[in-house]
């Protein structure tokens, strides 16, 4: 090939990620782009138009337009660019990556949450549309994670006090003041993920004092919690949301887990292969209220176009990375 060819195959291959050379050579010539090679170790001639006439000193000579337009009928047309296709599906989206992707997260709205003021207490709404907010939701389970995290207690006051108190007592690390979010956490259960303004507590989740189990008034309890990340598809605002289950969510969804566990089973299905109805519960305690997830039997799905769909969906969303609201 010349060094012409050779870049437009690989300018050709940079577009189409995938594509062989002998598939780029086809589609270049199928549109007309592909140039014809020379005569090996020819140089192309060079197309200077007819031969010029000598004409005779005192002749009359023609007129300029009549030689132009002699020139012009040798010269080579130019190849118009292909028009771009003004309704190509994703059109003025081409810059957009995995990098820009913001998940909502699906959260219940209890008494002590943030930012949701107008959400009533017990339903289900998404960080994306407050006003959306209702009591049950039907969803598809398309991935869990095992993570872990500490938080401050809600509201701040002398309970969160104790709290820093204690972090740095056992670890030495210095909480900001007015620090928001976790102050720790992993996406693994392993090794905790580095936050900007914060040191990790440990250098992995094994050996950090916060995550050990102790007593507190009969109870035991870990300041550094488990949790399960999921992320489900939820069916009425047809897009992709993260619930995080921690404290009291915990035994439900390890409810929900393994009856989808048996239901694949059984059917010989992926969990995105069923759908199920979300409500929650209310309780009350000592503690205070609040109200806990309910996971309804999981329903297969028949068509199995819709459940490709889910996993093409699952994979896509595989890349982002969701940071807590």
């Amino acid at each position: 090939m010349t060094p012409n060819q050779q870049e437009l195959v690989a300018d050709w291959i940079l577009e189409n990620p995938g594509s062989t050379p002998q598939q780029a050579i086809a589609a270049l010539r199928e549109t007309g782009q592909w140039p014809q090679e020379s005569a090996a170790g020819a140089i192309p001639a060079l197309d200077v138009g007819p031969p010029r006439e000598i004409v005779p000193e005192g002749a009359a000579l023609a007129p300029e337009s009549s030689q132009a337009t002699g020139m012009a009928q040798h010269l080579p047309l130019a190849t118009p660019e292909p028009e771009a296709d003004a309704m190509a599906v994703g059109a003025g989206l081409e810059e957009f990556g995995a990098d820009d992707v913001r998940i909502p997260q699906l959260k219940i709205r209890q008494a002590q949450t943030k930012n949701a003021d107008d959400v009533p207490e017990g339903t289900w709404f998404l960080t994306s549309d407050l006003e959306g907010a209702s009591t049950t939701r039907e969803v598809v389970f398309l991935e869990m994670r095992k993570e872990r995290s500490l938080l401050l207690p809600y509201g701040g006051g002398d309970a969160a006090d104790a709290a820093i108190h204690r972090i740095h007592q056992q670890t030495g690390v210095e909480v900001p003041q007015g620090w928001e979010g976790p102050v720790c956490f992993s996406r693994d259960r392993v090794q905790p993920v580095q936050q900007e303004g914060i040191e990790v507590l440990a250098s992995d989740c094994k050996r950090c004092p916060m995550s050990r189990w102790r007593s507190v008034r009969g109870r035991r309890i870990q300041d550094c919690g488990e949790s399960y990340r999921i992320l489900f598809y939820d069916l009425e605002a047809q897009i992709p949301a993260v619930f995080y289950a921690r404290g009291s969510a915990i035994r439900p969804t390890r409810d929900l887990l393994t009856n989808l566990q048996v239901a694949c089973r059984r059917r010989k299905l992926p969990a995105y292969g069923f759908s199920f109805v979300i409500s929650t519960k209310k309780r009350d305690t000592n503690d205070g209220t609040y109200h806990v997830p309910v996971f309804g039997r999981p329903i297969q799905i028949e068509d199995a176009d819709e459940i490709t769909q889910f996993g093409g969906i699952r994979a896509a969303c595989a890349a982002v990375q969701v940071e807590e609201d």
